[in-house]
């Protein structure tokens, strides 16, 4: 018998890029005289159908992951202790890439389907007058800054579930997999690994939130930027980097507008040259409105929709330029106007910033600017909506600075091959040739 280890290294070796592909591992608490499945290459899905059919357990336990790749078991090693056990103890197989395997529940004519309610396992029973029960157990796992404890917790999922069927029957089968192995988004990237010795990784710092209606992410803690004071009217910028926010969010304030507030407390800059500033709370309120279909649409409270407007920043704190202490207090409104996204969509941005404009400042230290690093965004979900974030509708215009270098130099030689076509049409035409059977040309080369 092969160990976990074994397989999984081999099956890091194979490259799964495909969008619908998935690593598969399944084992048998029983003795089969079923055809093992291969470990490498990656095999079809009508073999491993049949290899499903053909087993003679009483209950076959099929775990489907949103997001499962072979690099789950091998960069996140602690993960999956139950699994671990539970895998090298059984006949096993495993296969690191597969085409929609998740798709097979469709397929095992053999089985009648349960879907299993992972709030409530223990009510699970096998279905009435089925030789073979196939439980569907769907895991909502998500792909984000705390992938292992994620994988973590599936992991106690499937060592729930499987202590429920083993009460239920001695002879059962289990299969664990995924959707695909990519989720959409841009904060979604998978960490890389170096064969190399090299230094412990610097702590993931972005920050995922499910706050039922609305999706929220960063790449990196956000950024407030002020203008300061200084000689002769000139005035700097002073940097402020914000730790982890806390969230809190109002889904029902009405049927076309959902509101967030993103808090941060007990924020301690370093010192200036000549203030040093202590900001006791801050809070961005982000408020969401929905656009509705049309009166030709015939679900007219349906969301098409959402923008991002409006959003005001307040913060509160104290300012002493080492002479006297001035407790400051202020709101700013901010521009979101053109953070939007249709529904279903998410809104993504790498690199920006919210700037405010100010002339003729007065205030010795004055908000100039908000920056929220990878922010991407997506409200108005609905209550059967996955854990991910839908499309991406990136703040990025088509046409980017690289694409118009790429048009401008290809401008540029079309023009030289248009000039040079011209100058070839150009070349005239000789209009006598020299006759070999009559008198040769004479050309007098006297001065």
């Amino acid at each position: 018998m092969r160990s976990l280890k074994v397989l999984l290294l081999l099956g890091v070796a194979v490259t799964t890029l495909a969008d619908k592909s998935a690593p598969v591992l399944v084992w048998e608490s029983t003795e089969s005289s079923a055809q093992a499945l291969p470990a490498i290459p990656a095999m079809s899905n009508s073999q491993l159908q049949k290899h499903l059919n053909s087993l003679d357990s009483e209950a076959l336990v099929m775990f489907i992951m949103n997001e499962l790749n072979v690099e789950d078991f091998s960069g996140y090693p602690s993960a999956f202790p139950q699994l671990r056990r539970e895998f090298e103890s059984s006949l096993n197989a495993f296969t690191p890439s597969m085409s929609n395997p998740s798709q097979l529940s469709e397929q095992l004519d053999a089985y009648r389907r349960v879907t299993v309610d992972t709030q409530d396992v223990e009510s699970l029973q096998l279905a009435d007058g089925a030789q073979k029960t196939l439980f569907l157990v769907y895991v909502g796992d998500r792909a984000a800054s705390e992938r292992q404890a994620a994988l973590q917790r599936t992991d106690e999922l499937i060592s729930t579930v499987l202590a429920r069927v083993k009460s239920l029957t001695g002879k059962y089968s289990a299969m664990l997999t995924g959707k695909h192995t990519t989720m959409g988004g841009e904060a979604q990237r998978r960490k890389v690994r170096s064969l190399k010795a090299a230094d412990e990784p610097a702590a993931d710092a972005s920050q995922f939130e499910n706050l039922g209606c609305v999706f929220i992410y960063m790449s990196a803690p956000a950024v407030i930027r002020f203008s300061v004071a200084g000689d002769k009217g000139a005035r700097s910028t002073w940097r402020v980097d914000l730790g982890n926010a806390t969230f809190a969010a109002d889904c029902n304030a009405s049927d076309s507008s959902q509101t967030v507030t993103l808090s941060w407390n007990n924020i301690s800059p370093e010192d200036h040259d000549q203030y040093k500033l202590t900001l006791d709370k801050i809070d961005l309120q982000l408020n969401f409105q929905a656009k509705m279909s049309g009166n030709d649409d015939p679900d007219k409270n349906k969301v098409s929709s959402w923008t991002l407007e409006p959003v005001t920043l307040t913060y509160s704190g104290t300012l002493d330029n080492h002479q006297q202490q001035e407790t400051i207090d202020r709101e700013e409104p901010l521009d979101f106007s053109n953070v939007y996204a249709p529904m279903e969509f998410s809104y993504h941005c790498t690199n920006r910033s919210w700037t405010l404009s100010r002339q003729n400042l007065t205030e010795e230290v004055a908000f100039s600017a908000l920056e929220l690093p990878g922010f991407q965004v997506q409200a108005f979900l609905s209550d059967d909506a996955p854990e991910t974030f839908g499309r991406a509708w990136d703040c990025t215009t088509f046409f980017t600075i690289p694409i118009w270098s790429g048009l401008f130099l290809s401008l540029i030689l079309l023009l030289v091959l248009v000039w040079s076509l011209m100058m070839l049409a150009s070349v005239p035409t000789m209009d006598r040739f020299d006759d070999p059977r009559g008198q040769p040309l004479h050309v007098p080369n006297a001065e």
